[in-house]
């Protein structure tokens, strides 16, 4: 169908003009959705730049925080060969203080001195022990006797006999040997009613005394 040319320039503007109205009732819409899209544009764009500068500030406070430890374990020990461990030392156990255990055997007797005996000889010895673990030094051992009721009885003139007898090693024993003379009348009243030996031992580090009952038998001679 042939459609003159008049009618089609006619066609054209109605369309047009159609189009220009078109345009102009929804300009304001198309401003709108520009606004929008230029909105989401720069907001990513924010969003990118915000997210690469909190990156940064990560890795900053991370290579600022880095702590340096340092080794605080001791050093290798390298052993001989075939050993296992390491020695280990262990403290030594406390060594005992000097301390003394007496002990005064029964004494001989015999009657003395001339034709017409006027004196009796007395022999004893002592064991001194030293219980502790360490040595006494200066050890020094004293020798007295006494009635019953405590009179002090001479030893061959002197009230009381003593012996230097060195430094005594802990765990050892000494024997030391007293030798003296008493009145007969002393020996006779030993004989009836006994009497009391005192050992007395001192060193630098202890001193003790031990008592025990003397006794003579009826016949000594």
């Amino acid at each position: 169908m042939f459609i003159p040319v008049r009618n089609q320039i006619r066609c054209v503007e109605k369309h047009g003009k159609d189009w220009a109205r078109l345009f102009r009732a929804n300009i304001f819409t198309f401003a709108v959705i520009g606004v929008a899209l230029l909105y989401l544009i720069i907001s990513s764009q924010v969003a990118v730049e915000n997210s690469n500068a909190a990156t940064s500030t990560t890795q900053l406070i991370s290579m600022s925080s880095t702590t340096t430890i340092p080794n605080t374990l001791p050093p290798q020990t390298t052993l001989p060969l075939g050993q296992t461990e390491p020695p280990t030392s262990a403290d030594p156990p406390a060594q005992r203080p000097p301390d003394f255990q007496l002990f005064i055997p029964d004494p001989g007797y015999e009657l003395c001195c001339g034709f017409i005996p006027s004196k009796v000889k007395i022999v004893g010895t002592a064991r001194i022990k030293n219980t502790g673990d360490l040595t006494a030094h200066n050890l020094r051992a004293t020798f007295e006797l006494f009635t019953i009721e405590r009179e002090r009885i001479k030893l061959s003139g002197e009230p009381r006999i003593e012996r230097s007898l060195g430094d005594l090693a802990g765990g050892e024993t000494i024997s030391e040997t007293f030798e003296f003379e008493i009145s007969l009348f002393d020996g006779y009243k030993i004989q009836e009613q006994g009497a009391i030996a005192v050992i007395t031992v001192d060193s630098l580090e202890k001193s003790m005394s031990v008592e025990q009952l003397f006794a003579m038998p009826a016949e000594t001679g």
